[in-house]
C-alpha cells in the first residue's frame, strides 16, 4: 500500500512537500526522504515524535538510543514501520531535524491507495525552504514562579543542606 503525507515546514513562508512513499518502510526511510525533498544536508541527528489531532508532541521516537539512567529513554526508528504509525487520513506525526537548528516538520497522512508504491516520489512541492532554520522562541518560567512554596518545602530551609551534599 502506498501512504500519502503532506510535510510543512514550520516556517513564515509555506514550505510543503507532498509524498508518496510505500506504508511498508520504516522510519528511517522517511526520515531521509524529508531530509531529500527539503533538501537538508545530510547528517544531522533527528526525532520523530507522536503526534495527535492539536499537534501535542508525545513519544519521541529518535535515530540512537539513548541511555542516561540505564535504562533505554528513546525507541528508535528502526522500530517502526510507516503503517503502523499512519493508519488513517489525519495521523499525525512531527519531525525535528538538527537539533542546533531545530528545523521543525509537521507530517499528517492525506492519503492511502491500493499497490506497490515502488520509489518515493514527491507528488507537489510549495515553496522553497530558507537557507536558515527559523528561530524557535523557547519559553520557560521565572525563578519567582518555579519556586515551591514554603508549605512543599514540609518544613526544609537552607540550612538543612551541606554544600558537600549530593544528590544523585
Amino acid at each position: 500500500m502506498k501512504v500519502k503525507l503532506r510535510i510543512i515546514l514550520d516556517a513564515e513562508e509555506d514550505v510543503i512537500r507532498d509524498l508518496e512513499i510505500d506504508s511498508s518502510k520504516g522510519l528511517p526511510d522517511l526520515h531521509h526522504s524529508i531530509v531529500n525533498a527539503f533538501d537538508l544536508e545530510e547528517g544531522e541527528l533527528a526525532s520523530f515524535f507522536k503526534s495527535n489531532h492539536d499537534w501535542e508532541q508525545g513519544e519521541e521516537i529518535g535515530m540512537v538510543e539513548l541511555s542516561i539512567t540505564g535504562r533505554d529513554t528513546t525507541r528508535t526508528m528502526n522500530q517502526f514501520i510507516l503503517k503502523d504509525l499512519f493508519t488513517a487520513e489525519g495521523d499525525k506525526m512531527l519531525y525535528v531535524y538538527d537539533y542546533f537548528n531545530l528545523w521543525t516538520f509537521f507530517i499528517e497522512m492525506i492519503g492511502s491507495e491500493e499497490g506497490e508504491a515502488g520509489q518515493t516520489r514527491i507528488l507537489a512541492s510549495v515553496g522553497e525552504r530558507p537557507k536558515e532554520a527559523p528561530e524557535k522562541e523557547m519559553q520557560a518560567l521565572s525563578f519567582e514562579e518555579d519556586k515551591p512554596d514554603d508549605e512543599a518545602l514540609n518544613g526544609f530551609d537552607e540550612d538543612d543542606f551541606d554544600e558537600e551534599d549530593t544528590f544523585y
